[in-house]
């Protein structure tokens, strides 16, 4: 495999959505909606008035170091705007945010909590791209509130935990494009990672700094006498604002440990006389506290305060005790910096500066009790489904190895959930001198990133598999190289190849099939599936979907079976059962509509080829719809074959709706990808519509696309693909129908009949058909009128069965009219049905064309 995988440095191509799978990432189980606090905080009504002095900026920046209160002038922020009637959501930042499309997971599951109809917009555009997903989805959050006329105020808390460009990248852009209707509100440690240049010149900036938010004496006797109900005298009081520094955490702190105090002004004396800085006058205060606490509260304290979140369940996991749901409530009931998170009130934080407090406890008493804890942390968050947690608390608690056991083992289930950059993501958490030589998952990534369409990615994950196969056991070893020499055969497939191992990677796979993960069969059939295509056994095609049905059902989620049926209706179509292919295709998107019904991704590849279908039933409106959904996906948008229907197809309904510049534009873009790509098939398809179009117009053609053509043709047709020529050689005869000579007509003719006579009709009767209709045109246009109708009868009665009228109208006006002559001679003078049906169908279809053109013409 090593020496097929060299071969492949350079022509991994970025069409790689053969495999494509619908991309959501696992929602990573931390809490990114905001949801209120049970316990009233002090009103910081000087910050709030000036925050509602003038025109909402498109940024509030909230930063101080940690303790000044920062996220809870964020909430009451966003509880005046609430009151105002301004929609808001809320994301917490954490350390998983340093993936970017994880922070977009998070963001769309934010903006679900106010907006849920937006949400699926932005989340049809999240699933709907392989490559550019931030950019995709970002536009739409800015449209969509645009359009909409709606305004939201989006917090996001914490964001110094950030330190990924792409992820500062995401929020730039929404800074630097956002309008009025996005209002932003950021807390952070530090004013790094945004883009603030410009933005206080403009008037879009507010600043809330550590001066804004420490507490003024006035506001600690608030907190302190009124709130907490402690006998300070304003004395003490001052003395408290000035020790503290007027931070929100440490007044907290002291208030705790006032509160039991025989003798208060004993211990604000203590304090006052420290002139040490806020950590360490916070960590005098956090000991006061912890020091009086009864022991077994403190001890739950300490075993729950190593995750992120704490709920009832992981607690009673790390501490045996079956009340953890009561003493959570009870720490919180008591101000321990503990609040609840979700809107079931089943999971609780610690505020970052407490958590640090007792973690740095649990390291001085009992060190040697914290990797136990953080195991038992991660079998919990590994058993509930939460395996980035789960990697997190394997890593520190020293385990590399069970971390990759733990990602190594969810690998399959993450392909067969299509969250691809959740596996990439998992993998980039761990150690490279323990993740690099495991085979098994070096093979996952390879896939994934297949999926993902990054080449570089493939050829290291297959690089690294390859070198340690050697590692694997005996008995799985020959199932691995299997599943390698199927991606290497698959990447070929990506750039309209068949390579020379296909067949054999295929076969391989199939004599394991009581071994093999039912997703990586369906791979295989598909692969299969490819193969026959290219060589128009389209009942081998079927057949190997049939085949992969049974490891359909057993996988879960829509991609491979929707992708099966993408092939099957490929296959059916060239055998012109269209019923089939509408119905494999109908089906296909049905199963993989996201719960609001808007498409996923693979629900747009097959809307493509079911666009193209009803496009050539005359059924413009439903196929433009799908046509343009796919049109979206651009270089992603599948196989040639799909591309065919995206840009090919595409380009003809926006003629036909007398839309010449959006039919050029999209023939313009499809001959990027595929010269981008290496794409022969697909370049030699848009060229033929670029002369398909320009021979039907009035412009001529231009010199350029006529040197790109001549030459082409028939010869080839030995050389770089049967259907690539053929394609070439449509070009040519178009070209020398437009030129209209005695010599470029016969010419055409006796090419046109050639072509038709290289086709087999039993092995090919779509392409049969196509080939049919071509050579009527010639024969109309050179004047031989007997002989075209004579070759064109049959084909329209095929066409009038299956309901093709735009094949008959997009030759032109001139096969349009041979098709009612030839429908009102003795060949269909009979009163039989058939004959009855081919004369309503053509009149039909040139009535049809007539008010279009009619209706076109007036606009």
């Amino acid at each position: 495999m090593a020496a097929v995988l060299g071969s492949y440095l350079t022509i991994i191509g970025f069409c790689m959505a053969l495999l494509s799978p619908v991309l959501i990432p696992a929602v990573i189980h931390g809490f990114h909606a905001y949801t209120d606090w049970r316990r009233a905080d002090l009103p910081r009504q000087g910050i709030l008035d000036r925050l509602g002095s003038g025109p909402r900026p498109k940024l509030v920046l909230i930063h101080a170091p940690g303790g000044y209160g920062k996220s809870t002038v964020a909430k009451q922020w966003v509880k005046t705007l609430t009151k105002q009637k301004v929609k808001t959501a809320w994301l917490a930042i954490d350390s998983d945010d340093n993936n970017a499309v994880w922070f977009l997971t998070h963001l769309i599951k934010a903006v679900r909590g106010t907006l849920p109809e937006l949400a699926d917009r932005l989340q049809q555009e999240f699933e709907g791209h392989l490559e550019n997903v931030q950019q995709h989805v970002l536009y739409a959050l800015l449209h969509g509130l645009h359009s909409d006329q709606q305004t939201l105020a989006l917090v996001i808390d914490d964001w110094h935990r950030v330190d990924n460009s792409e992820t500062m990248s995401a929020l730039a852009y929404l800074i630097e494009n956002g309008c009025h209707h996005l209002h932003l509100v950021v807390t952070s440690r530090t004013r790094d990672g945004l883009p603030l240049d410009g933005l206080s010149a403009e008037g879009e900036l507010t600043e809330i700094d550590e001066s804004l938010l420490k507490f003024d004496v006035d506001e600690s006797r608030a907190l302190l006498v009124k709130r907490r109900g402690l006998k300070l005298t304003p004395a003490n009081v001052a003395e408290l604002e000035e020790s503290t520094g007027g931070r929100a955490a440490a007044l907290q702190l002291a208030s705790l440990s006032l509160r039991d105090q025989a003798d208060p002004a004993a211990l604000i004396e203590n304090l006052s006389g420290r002139h040490e800085a806020h950590e360490a006058i916070d960590d005098y205060l956090a000991s006061n506290v912890l020091d009086n606490l009864e022991p077994d509260l403190l001890d739950f304290l300490l075993s729950t305060c190593i995750t992120k979140q704490i709920c009832s369940g992981l607690a009673t996991a790390l501490t045996n005790n079956q009340d953890s749901q009561g003493l959570l409530e009870e720490i919180e009931k008591r101000n321990l910096f503990l609040r609840r998170i979700d809107a079931k009130g089943s999971w609780f934080q610690y505020h970052d500066l407490f958590a640090d407090f007792l973690l740095h406890r649990l390291e001085r008493d009992a060190v040697d009790r914290i990797p136990g804890l953080r195991r038992r942390a991660a079998q919990w968050f590994i058993e509930h489904e939460m395996l980035s947690q789960a990697v997190d608390q394997l890593l520190l608690a020293g385990d590399a190895r069970q971390a990759v056991d733990a990602v190594e083992q969810a690998a399959g289930d993450l392909h067969e959930q299509n969250k691809m950059h959740t596996l990439i993501g998992l993998a980039a958490k761990l150690p490279a001198q323990y993740a690099d030589v495991r085979p098994r998952l070096q093979a996952d990534l390879a896939w994934a990133n297949v999926a993902l369409s990054r080449s570089a990615g493939v050829l290291e994950a297959l690089r690294l598999a390859e070198n340690a196969i050697d590692s694997v056991p005996s008995d799985q070893a020959g199932d691995l190289r299997a599943e390698l020499d199927l991606i290497v055969a698959i990447l070929a497939a990506f750039q309209d190849r068949v390579h020379p191992s296909a067949d054999a990677a295929v076969q391989a796979c199939v004599d394991r099939a009581d071994t093999l993960r039912p997703w990586i069969l369906c791979r295989a059939a598909d692969l299969a599936s490819f193969c026959a295509l290219r060589v128009w056994d389209f009942d081998d095609a079927l057949r190997w979907q049939t085949w992969a049905r049974p490891f359909h059902q057993r996988t879960s989620g829509a991609l491979s079976v929707t992708y099966g049926h993408c092939l099957a209706a490929i296959a059916a179509n060239e055998q012109l059962d269209v019923a089939g292919a509408e119905a494999h295709l109908r089906h296909g998107i049905r199963i993989a509509l996201l719960p609001s019904g808007r498409p996923t991704y693979i629900a747009k590849i097959a809307g493509s080829l079911l666009g193209q279908l009803l496009y050539e039933r005359g059924q413009l409106d439903e196929a433009e719809a799908l046509l343009d959904d796919a049109y979206e996906l651009g270089a992603e948008g599948g196989i040639v074959d799909i591309m065919f229907a995206t840009f090919g197809t595409g380009a003809r309904l926006k003629m036909a709706r007398g839309d010449k510049t959006a039919a050029d534009r999209r023939i313009a873009e499809g001959l990027e990808i595929a010269t981008a790509a290496q794409l022969p098939r697909l370049e030699a398809r848009l060229i033929y519509e670029r002369v398909r179009l320009a021979a039907m117009s009035i412009e001529g053609i231009d010199e350029g696309l006529a040197a790109r053509v001549v030459g082409q043709g028939a010869h080839a047709l030995d050389g770089i693909g049967y259907e690539t020529a053929e394609l070439r050689e449509d070009s040519e005869i178009r070209l020398l129908l437009r030129d209209g000579s005695h010599s470029a007509l016969s010419a055409a003719c006796e090419r046109a009949r050639a072509q038709l006579g290289r086709v087999d009709q039993g092995k090919r009767p779509r392409a049969h058909l196509g080939a049919t209709l071509q050579l009527a045109l010639c024969l109309a246009v050179a004047g031989d009128t007997g002989e075209a109708q004579r070759v064109l009868a049959p084909a329209l009665r095929t066409c009038a069965a299956l309901g093709l009228s735009r094949l008959l109208i997009d030759e032109g006006p001139q096969l349009l009219r041979l098709a009612q002559d030839t429908a009102a001679t003795d060949e269909f003078s009979s009163s039989d049905p058939t004959s009855q049906r081919v004369q309503d169908f053509v009149s039909s279809t040139a009535a049809s064309n007539m008010a279009a053109s009619l209706k076109i013409s007036t606009v």
